[in-house]
Formats: structure tokens, C-alpha cells, sequence
């Protein structure tokens, strides 16, 4: 019970200590690791020496005897147990632009993508390979209606074939009428006749193939469209139909016309009957609506009260028309039964069959209205029909003037709105006695936006969501077509671009107004459509006319940005802003979309890190393009017949192996010295590197060819010992010295590459397929286990040769050790190892490779491709020398390759440890404790160069207390073969990122590594050795750079999981938690877990150094 006491008041205090803050912990703290880093500030404070006076290439450290002390104690004991290229530099700091923490958020949803583009790829080779039997099987299916595509009923054809049908059933409404009332043959009117009943015949057909709207939805099954056409008018088509082509055979068959037997009688009875047809009225309406459905957006108020009128104009023709005839009907019906009718009263029956239907019109048109009429009912059944159209014209009159009036009622309240809305405006001015010249400047701005808006009010209630976001894609959606990336982000997926649309935000610039100011935080990407617009840069200012819309401050979608000029509306604009926040909501639910747009980001970023471009407010369409083109989703968008590696094919003739080994004669002798015309020769040489027609062109980027390139050339400068033309790229300060250049010499002369031109040409030929490795879209038709970069590029060496056709002109013998070469940097990364983010056990593994066969050419062959793969990095187009390795890169290549190449015949942690000794001389760093030697690997992670640099990493190892330091120590000094070892991959990155984020710094990604290495060991704890857990560090690096508080950093792992890959290898995810939070800037107190954990650490070393005799005391090793 006391020690449970003393251990919560312990943790009480120290909990009250961090919260307080007191000078008191902090100078505790500085006086705790005093005494252990006076001697690193010490070294600090000594003049820094370059490489020139470090040990000579030759010279090897062995390991040190407290390391090997250390490992034989480290095996006693239980130990649960990091290719880019990161530095310190000491150049003038630049803005370096990290992604908001969203877009890494988002990324996270898109873990799944590459494996749906890699089954979307072999789904398109299988296309390809069962095409044939593919168009069979739709030949079928056409043949049978198995797949018959419905007709929108709103799309154009069905709009057309709509049209024709109201004009059918027109015709019939005013000819029916006539026809039975006259009784005027079917043979007089045969010609309309005929075409109309055919059209009726095929429109059977054509509605069951017709999509319908139920519940506002569109249906588009064809069982279901089948099925409701057969429930609805199926039946009366078909009556309707079947009908007229009765009584057109009837009519035909009739022998004499004039005959009033049995066959005249029923052709009058026919004729009356008719009038039957009169029942297509009823789709009048259905045809009314689909027409005015799609030409009512056109409308405008006018035009609606215009389409009222003649609507209610053309309802009373129709009565007047249909009762007219009617009326001599029943006129005629009455004379022939006997009686006395109006025809026989007034003398009409003997007129002409014109003025008979005018007589009848004018007739109607009196009992309408008032005029007076001579004709008038002289039987019970003409007076019987005069007082239904009586009742009949008041129904139609007042139906009419009903449907005017309401019409134009609703063209005023929807003016008198407008003018309220304008009123209240006008009033609130008036009431706050605004100047006379901003009251106008409002009131004009109101007109604008009763103008632009009251046309066309929305009511978003009576809509869906769904609805809303494809009519804002109507309108919008245009505008952001013309940008490459949303353009093939509705490629990708429609949904996703239709809720982008939902989410632009219109804004109204007035007049003289302000879109944004110079050196402001840009909050979106702003849209301004066609209008007028100046731009002011100090007192500089410009006119803009813009014809359509543009794109401005698109770089602030992915990072902060400010604006490079002031921007201001000359005249009232309508713009459409899209913030980071809005864009990332539209594409959240869709992972193919988030991986798109965050390597779109990513590429993006890398630019304007690179200075390929300055940071403005518009880019350029190449840009946007490159950047487009540059992503997963595009190239495997893009997949075509010719780029799957089945049907691949470069032209031939290809050029034989003598051609090759002539051009490298030519070299080595002089005779041809050129960088240009070498780099000719070897685009000639190597289908691969064709500027438009090879390998590279077709799927890799132009980067990884100039790349290519490079190192080739390159290998020919080692070659012939040319510095020169080896230092073209390099700053005149910055240039490999004489002396390092010497050293490399050596190197080449130990290779014995010089008189061996089948290596050459073996070498040239892995350089120039060595970047086809990092093509997704070639990488991902390959099986899993051959997707990574330099497994790629091995499959492509033995089994693809039709991609890599240089491969043809090597004997059977240099194609074996270039396949062996291939598999040793496929288990060991020179990178890596250069900046001590790999372990011994990594190194073990080479060794293996290496004495597998016992091949010493390949292992050979192995170290001069790593040194030529160095030299091209960077590359750009025109680039004839190497851009990367310039004197100081240059002397951490020669300390590897040195410690590399006596691997076969040391022991791989003397090869390790060799190269870290190597590094502490050319620091002036003692290597003699484990301190100095943890020191030493930390330094190679950063990448120190110069005083600046070396001063920074020595006070962050000082910042850290004795615990810590103990615990970093131990894990920098894993090996994997000894105890288990944790490769921290992208490590490297993460301390680059902490140094560039003045908020994080060197000292916190330490502290912060302790606790991961504690955390990791806990977790992934394991029994076995040798044994290695490898852990990916992207997403922490990430997080480093975009994180803009110290205190987010400190707690990311509180929120942070690690998720399991397989085979040893996990991923420190920050999860969504994490990325929300960093753009907060507020400081706060420290997590108890993470504070308990430090407690737990300092308990630990306070027993250690309590005990008789320390571990270190038992090693022999004094602390320094």
C-alpha cells in the first residue's frame, strides 16, 4: 500500500507540474540533462569539418566493442520489438506548401481503389480477348430483345415522335367530326388516312418501349415499362386501332356506294360509330403535357400569359367546331326521319357543304353570346341539343376566362413581390438615413438580383435532394467541364459530380466591389463567369474581359495559399466559389473519387514544391493536365488495347545488340564525345526511350524517360572518366571535387566495367527499363506479388519481353545477371541504406542474394547499377549530366557503396555500422558509446550537412531526458538479427517535415518517437529471431507537415491505429480524429497516457541506475 501511495501522489505531482507550467519543472529539466549532453554541446560549439578531411574511401571501422557487448546483453533480454530521401539543409528556406489535413483524411477512404482498377484493368484485357465471342453474344441478344434499350420519354426522338401524335390526334379531333357528320368517305381522305393509322400501329410498339415517371422517379425496366403500358393503354390502343382498320376494309369492300340495301346501312351506322375515335382526346392532355414539360423551362411571364390566351382561344374553336358539326347532324337526322328541321326551314340543305359548316359555326357562336341569329330548333330534338350547348357555353366561357384571369393574376403577384421585396430595401435605407449615393448603388444591385432571380423562383421543398443537385448540374455543371480534373472526375463517377454541382456557391459581385485582396488567405477556388474585372498589384492595375468562365486561386482547394493580387469587380458578376471543405463533402462517399482527387493534390503539391511553377492565381491548362494525367484513375481510365501487355507491341525493325555495343565502342574510344548525340543514339538504340512511340511514352511519365536518359549517359562519363560532362547539371558551388570524383574512378576500375562492354551494354539496358517499374497502369496487369517497382521490373525481364524489347539484343548470359541484379534491389534498397532507414537484417538479406549462386559479376553489376540509378535523379528534359549527386550526395554514395562492397566477406553489421562510422567521421561525431553511435544513425536519418544542421540535431538529442534517451538509444540499435528491430519506413520524411514545421520541430518528432517505438514494441510483440516488423510512416509524415499545433502532434497516437498488412509489414494510420484537427492552432495541457508512460520510463531508469550494478557497468561502457 505505501508504494501504491507513493507511485499516485508521484503521478499527482507530476500531472500538476505540466499543467502549471513552472519555471521550476523546466530548469529541473535543464539541470537532468545537463550533465548528459555537455558533451554533445560541446561538440557543438567546434568547428564543423568537411568530407575532405574524413577517413580515405578505404578505410572500414569495425564494429565497436560496446555494440557487440551490447547485442550479446540485449539477447539475454526479452525485447518486444525505417525510400526517400530526407535533409537538413542549411539553404535558405523556402515555402514549402503541405495538403490540409482533409484531403489526407480522404485518402484513407481510398484504400480499396487499387484493387478495383487492378480487377478494372484485367476485365479490359478480358474484353479484348474474348471480343470476338463478346459481339456474338450481343448479335443475340439484339436478335432476341433480351437487352433492348427503353426510350426516354423525354429524350429527343421520343419528343419528336410525341409531336407527331398530337398532330394525329388534332387531325382527328377537327376531321372526325366533319367526316361522320357529312359522311364523307374514308376514300377522300385515304391519303392522311392511311399514314395516321399506320403511325397509331407503330405507336403501340413504341410506348411499350417507352420509360414512365412513378412517384416522380424515372423508370426505366423494361419488364415494368411493358407492364404498365399493358395496364393502362394497351387495351385501348389496341381497341382504337383495330377498329379503324376494320372499317377501313369494311369501306373497301363495299360494291356500290350508292346502294341503300343492308351494306349501306351498316356503313352509316359505321360511319356514326366512328366517332368512337374521338376517345384518343384523352392522350391530348398526356401528349400536352410531355410537350410543355419540355418546352416550359423556356417560359417566361409573358409567354405564360400568351399560352393561357391562345389556350382558352383554341378550347372554344374546338367547341365551336365539334357542336357546329353537330348541329347539321342533328338537322340531317331529323330531315331523313321526317321531321321538320332548320336544314329544310332555311334552305340549307341544298347549299354547299362550306357555307352548311359556316351556317353551323355562326349558329354556336350565337348561343355563346348575345348576337342574334335567324336560325333557330323546329323540333323536339334540335331544341333538346340547343339547350345542351346553351349550358355547354357556359361551362366553356367561363372555363376559359377562369384560367386567363388566374394566369394573370399570377404574373402580378409574382411583379408585386418583386416590387415589395425592392420596397422594404428602399424603406430601410430611407429609415437609417443612408448617403444618397450608396442608397443608389443598393437599389441598382436589388434590380440586378430581381432580374437575374425572380424569373425563375425555386421551391427546393417540393424537390429531393437529388433533384436539386442535377438541376444546379445543368447550369453549373458546363462551367466546371472545362477544367481537366472535375471534367474527368464525372467520368469517374456521375453521383459524385452531381453533388459537386449542389455544393459551387453563387455569389453577386456588385459593382467596384472586392472579390479578394493581395496577401489574403484564399478560402476556395473562385469562379467568375463572363464580365468585366481588374486586377491591382501595388499601384499597378489591369484590365480583365472575360468571355466565359475561368478558374482562380484553385491551389487553395489543397493548401493554404494567399492571394498574389488584389481582384475587383468592375460590373455586377456572378461568380461561383468552391471551398476545400465543400469539395471534399461532395466526393466523401465515393472512394475512387477521393483517391483521385488527393493524387491530383499530391501531384499538384509536388510542383509547386519543385518550382515548377510559381504559386499565382490561375494555372495553366498544361498544368492542370500534367497533374490529371499523373493519377491511378486516369491511366487505367485510359487503358486501351494497345497498352495491355498481351497485345503491346513496339514498331520493328528493333536494332540489333551489334548496333549497341558499336555506339559503346565508339564512346570508350573517343570518337564520339557528345551528350547530345549520345542521348540520340540511344533513343535510335532503345524502343523503350522513343520520344513518342516507346514503352516509356505509352506508360510511364516523360520524367522517368529523361530520368532514364540520364543515368545512361552518366554510365558513359564514369566510363571514360569524364567530370566534365558529369558536372554539366550541377551548381558551380555544388560540383563533385576532383577528390570525390577520383574515389568514384576507383570504384569503377575495382567494378572492371571498363573492359567489359557486354556489362555496359546489360547495364544500359536495366536503365532503361528501371523506371517502367513505377507505371501504375503497367504495374497493376502484373500479379500482386510483381506490382512493386524493381518486382516489376524483374517479371518484365523474364517473362515480358515484348514491352522491353532492348532486352532481345543481350546474350542469354547478361540477360541472367541483369535478372539477378533486378531481384538484389528487390530485396534491398540502396536509399534506404544511404540514409540509415533500414537495419542489419536488411543488409542479411542482400547477403543472402548475394552468395545464393555465388555469382560475384552479379553482385558487381548490382553495386555500379545502384551508383548509376543515383545519378539520374532529378532529371529533367536536356538534362546531359547528373543533377543529384553533387559533392556532398556524392560522398554518402561512397561511403555505402565502400561498406557494400566487402559485404561477402563481413559480417552484415559490420557492413551497417562500417558506413555509420564512416558518417561520424566525416561529422567529427564520436562512435565509441551506444550514445554516440545512436547519435550517429540519427544523424544519417536527418541527413546532416553543415554546422546549422549538425548544431540542430545535437540540441534535440540533448532536449530529451535520460529515459527517453535510453529508449531511443535501444531502438536505433536494433538490428533484427540480434533482437527484434522495428523499420520505421518514410521516418526520414517525418523528421524532414518536423524540421520544416517551425510548430513541430526535430525535438518533438523524437519525443514522439519514443513513444511510437514503445507503443510499437507493445504491440507487435514477437518471439522469434531474427525478426524485423516493418511500419509504414506515411500518413504520420503527413500528418507532421500539416499539423499547426504542437500539443495535436503530441496526442496523433492517442487517436492513431495500426492496421496489419500482412507479412510483417503494418501502417500507422492517423484516422480521421486526427486529420480534422489540424488546423487547429490552441495549445493544451498533455495526455495523461502519454504522461504515465513517461512516468513509467523515468521509474524504470531511476531502478536501473538504484541497482549494485548497471547494464552499462556490466557492458564496460561509461556514459559520456
Amino acid at each position: 500500500m505505501e508504494g501504491i501511495s507513493e507511485a499516485v501522489a508521484a503521478i499527482e505531482h507530476e500531472l500538476d507540474e505540466i499543467a502549471s507550467r513552472s519555471q521550476k519543472v523546466k530548469a529541473a529539466v535543464r539541470q537532468f540533462s545537463a550533465s548528459a549532453s555537455s558533451s554533445l554541446a560541446k561538440k557543438a560549439q567546434e568547428p564543423f569539418t568537411n568530407g575532405e578531411s574524413s577517413s580515405p574511401l578505404g578505410e572500414n571501422p569495425k564494429v565497436p566493442i560496446a555494440l557487440q557487448r551490447f547485442w550479446r546483453a540485449q539477447q539475454e533480454r526479452v525485447v518486444p520489438a525505417g525510400s526517400n530521401v530526407a535533409s537538413i539543409s542549411t539553404e535558405k528556406k523556402r515555402k514549402l506548401y503541405s495538403l490540409y489535413g482533409i484531403w489526407e483524411e480522404l485518402n484513407s477512404r481510398a484504400e480499396d481503389v487499387q484493387m478495383r482498377y487492378q480487377s478494372t484493368s484485367r476485365s479490359h484485357m478480358n474484353l479484348f480477348m474474348h471480343e470476338e465471342v463478346k459481339k456474338e453474344k450481343q448479335a443475340e441478344h439484339a436478335l432476341t430483345c433480351l437487352h433492348r434499350t427503353l426510350m426516354d420519354p423525354h429524350s429527343t426522338a421520343r419528343l419528336v415522335w410525341s409531336f407527331v401524335g398530337l398532330l394525329c390526334v388534332i387531325f382527328d379531333a377537327f376531321s372526325i367530326p366533319v367526316i361522320v357528320s357529312w359522311e364523307i368517305p374514308n376514300s377522300e381522305v385515304e391519303s392522311v388516312l392511311v399514314p395516321m393509322m399506320l403511325y397509331w400501329t407503330v405507336d403501340i410498339g413504341a410506348s411499350a418501349q417507352t420509360g414512365f415517371y412513378e412517384n416522380g422517379l424515372l423508370v426505366q425496366s423494361p419488364a415494368r415499362a411493358l407492364t404498365h403500358y399493358l395496364r393502362t393503354w394497351f387495351l385501348f390502343d389496341v381497341a382504337v386501332v383495330t377498329f379503324d382498320w376494320v372499317m377501313l376494309v369494311l369501306e373497301g369492300s363495299t360494291t356500290s356506294s350508292n346502294s341503300m340495301g343492308v351494306g349501306g346501312r351498316v356503313l352509316r351506322v359505321a360511319r356514326v360509330v366512328r366517332i368512337v375515335r374521338l376517345l384518343r382526346l384523352v392522350k391530348l392532355q398526356n401528349l400536352l403535357q410531355v410537350v410543355e414539360d419540355s418546352l416550359g423551362y423556356a417560359y417566361m411571364q409573358g409567354m405564360q400569359l400568351v399560352v393561357a390566351v391562345a389556350k382558352a382561344l383554341l378550347l372554344i374553336v374546338f367547341s365551336v367546331h365539334v357542336l357546329g358539326c353537330f348541329w347539321f347532324m342533328v338537322g340531317k337526322t331529323s330531315e331523313e326521319n321526317g321531321l321538320e328541321s332548320w336544314l329544310t326551314r332555311y334552305s340549307y340543305h341544298s347549299k354547299g357543304q362550306s357555307e352548311q359548316y359556316l351556317a353551323c359555326c355562326h349558329w354556336i357562336l350565337g348561343q355563346f353570346t348575345p348576337a342574334p341569329m335567324a336560325i333557330h330548333a323546329w323540333n323536339a330534338t334540335e331544341r333538346a341539343y340547343n339547350v345542351f350547348v346553351i349550358f355547354f357555353s357556359l361551362l366553356v366561357v367561363a372555363s376559359c376566362i377562369s384560367r386567363v384571369s388566374a394566369t394573370i393574376q399570377q404574373v402580378i403577384k409574382l411583379n408585386s413581390e418583386a416590387g415589395d421585396r425592392k420596397r422594404q430595401v428602399a424603406m430601410y435605407l430611407k429609415i437609417n438615413k443612408i448617403s444618397s449615393h450608396l442608397c443608389i448603388r443598393v437599389l441598382r444591385f436589388v434590380d440586378h438580383s430581381l432580374r437575374k432571380h425572380k424569373a425563375a423562383p425555386l421551391d427546393s421543398q417540393l424537390l429531393s435532394q437529388t433533384l436539386v443537385n442535377e438541376l444546379h448540374m445543368d447550369r453549373r455543371g458546363p462551367v466546371l467541364r472545362k477544367h481537366a480534373m472535375y471534367s474527368f472526375l464525372e467520368q469517374l463517377s456521375q453521383r459524385a459530380f452531381t453533388q459537386l454541382c449542389g455544393h459551387l456557391e453563387l455569389t453577386v459581385f456588385e459593382d467596384k466591389e472586392i472579390m479578394f485582396t493581395r496577401f489574403s488567405e484564399g478560402r476556395g477556388m473562385y469562379m467568375p463567369g463572363p464580365g468585366q474585372y481588374q486586377e491591382e498589384v501595388d499601384s499597378d492595375v489591369l484590365s480583365i474581359t472575360l468571355t466565359e468562365f475561368e478558374f482562380w486561386a484553385e491551389i487553395s482547394l489543397f493548401t493554404s495559399f494567399q492571394h498574389t493580387c488584389t481582384m475587383v469587380s468592375v460590373q455586377f458578376n456572378d461568380t461561383f466559389i468552391l471551398p476545400a471543405t465543400a469539395l471534399a463533402k461532395a466526393i466523401q462517399e465515393f472512394p475512387e473519387c477521393c483517391g483521385y482527387v488527393y493524387q491530383y493534390a499530391r501531384c499538384l503539391q509536388s510542383k509547386l514544391n519543385a518550382e515548377e511553377f510559381l504559386a499565382e492565381e490561375t494555372l495553366s491548362e498544361p498544368v492542370r493536365k500534367e497533374c490529371c494525367e499523373a493519377t491511378d484513375a486516369f491511366q487505367l481510365k485510359n487503358l486501351t488495347k494497345d497498352r495491355l501487355l498481351q497485345f503491346f507491341f513496339l514498331p520493328k525493325p528493333y536494332p540489333s545488340g551489334a548496333d549497341t555495343k558499336e555506339l559503346i565502342r565508339k564512346v570508350l574510344s573517343g570518337e564520339l564525345t557528345s551528350g547530345e548525340e549520345i542521348i540520340k543514339e540511344i533513343e535510335r538504340l532503345f524502343p523503350e526511350l522513343h520520344q513518342t512511340l516507346g514503352t516509356h511514352a505509352r506508360f510511364s511519365s516523360e520524367n522517368e524517360r529523361h530520368r532514364a536518359l540520364s543515368c545512361m549517359l552518366c554510365v558513359f562519363w564514369l566510363a571514360t572518366d569524364r567530370l566534365d560532362e558529369f558536372v554539366k547539371s550541377q551548381a558551380p558551388n555544388e560540383r563533385v571535387t576532383k577528390l570525390n570524383w577520383k574515389k568514384l574512378q576507383d570504384f569503377v576500375t575495382g567494378i572492371g566495367i571498363r573492359d567489359k562492354i557486354e556489362w555496359i551494354h546489360g547495364i544500359l539496358v536495366y536503365l532503361a527499363v528501371k523506371g517502367l517499374g513505377r507505371s501504375k497502369n503497367l504495374t497493376l496487369q502484373l500479379p500482386s506479388q510483381s506490382q512493386q517497382p524493381d518486382a516489376a521490373v524483374t517479371r518484365l525481364l523474364e517473362r515480358n519481353r515484348n514491352v522491353v524489347p532492348s532486352v532481345l539484343q543481350l546474350d542469354e548470359g547478361i540477360l541472367e545477371l541483369l535478372i539477378s541484379v533486378s531481384s538484389m534491389h528487390e530485396c534491398f534498397m540502396f536509399g534506404q541504406f544511404l540514409q540509415a532507414e533500414n537495419t542489419p537484417l536488411s543488409l542479411q538479406l542482400l547477403q543472402q542474394k548475394a552468395l545464393e549462386n555465388n555469382d560475384v559479376s552479379a553482385y558487381k553489376l548490382f553495386l555500379f547499377s545502384a551508383l548509376a540509378m543515383m545519378t539520374g535523379i532529378g532529371a529533367r528534359e536536356g538534362c546531359t549530366g547528373s543533377p543529384f549527386l553533387n559533392d556532398v550526395a556524392c560522398q554518402s554514395v561512397l561511403f555505402g557503396l565502400e561498406a557494400l562492397r566487402h559485404l561477402q566477406a563481413r559480417t552484415c553489421q559490420e557492413v551497417y555500422w562500417s558506413y555509420l562510422c564512416s558518417w561520424g567521421l566525416m561529422l567529427d561525431l564520436p562512435s565509441t558509446t551506444l550514445e554516440d553511435l545512436a547519435l550517429l544513425r540519427f544523424a544519417c536519418i536527418c541527413r546532416t550537412r553543415g554546422y546549422d544542421a549538425l548544431r540542430s540535431v545535437l540540441a534535440s538529442w540533448a532536449s530529451m531526458d535520460a529515459a527517453d534517451r535510453e529508449s531511443i538509444t535501444e531502438f536505433f540499435l536494433a538490428d533484427g538479427i540480434h533482437y527484434h528491430a522495428c523499420l520505421f519506413s518514410y521516418l526520414p520524411d517525418c523528421f524532414a517535415h518536423a524540421h520544416k514545421n517551425t510548430r513541430v520541430g526535430l525535438d518533438s518528432m523524437l519525443t514522439l518517437l519514443v513513444e511510437l517505438v514503445e507503443i510499437t514494441w507493445t504491440q507487435l510483440a514477437v518471439s522469434t529471431l531474427p525478426h524485423q516488423v516493418t511500419v509504414n510512416l506515411a500518413d504520420l509524415a503527413s500528418f507532421t507537415m500539416a499539423v499547426r499545433s504542437r500539443s495535436v502532434f503530441f496526442s496523433c497516437l492517442e487517436h492513431a491505429k495500426i492496421t496489419n498488412l500482412g507479412s510483417g509489414h503494418y501502417a500507422l494510420n492517423m484516422t480521421s480524429k486526427n486529420w480534422s484537427r489540424t488546423e487547429e492552432v490552441s495549445n493544451h495541457d498533455l495526455g495523461v497516457s502519454r504522461t504515465l508512460r513517461k512516468l513509467v520510463r523515468n521509474t524504470r531508469i531511476a531502478a536501473s541506475s538504484s541497482r549494485p550494478l548497471s547494464q552499462m557497468a556490466i557492458l564496460g561502457i561509461e556514459r559520456c
